[in-house]
């Protein structure tokens, strides 16, 4: 499901080698065996992977973590730039 977001700068700078921790790529099998087990059983809520469990269960308390720690420096300002299309034109009025 990742193919799309590594062919362009932005989803390299945002999400290559993300193996461990809070952003860590998990294998559509795991998530989808997840899915149907939390369905199965009922789930009030079904997070993949379970480690992340606790920062599910509490939005409130997480979220500041996230916001402050998950994406510090300027990573989201490069990731948009990144995104930019380039222009293709002289006339070209896209903002930059």
């Amino acid at each position: 499901m990742m193919d799309e977001v590594f062919e362009g700068p932005a989803g390299i700078l945002l999400w290559a080698g993300n193996t461990e921790g809070m952003w860590k790529m998990v294998p559509l099998d795991a998530v989808v065996a997840e899915a149907v087990g939390g369905i199965e059983r009922r789930a009030a809520q079904i997070v993949v992977p379970r480690s992340l469990l606790p920062a599910a269960k509490a939005p409130g308390f997480a979220r500041p973590f996230v916001e402050r720690f998950g994406f510090c420096g300027d990573t989201i300002p490069r990731v948009v730039a990144a995104a930019r299309p380039p222009a293709t034109r002289t006339g070209d009025r896209r903002q930059p």
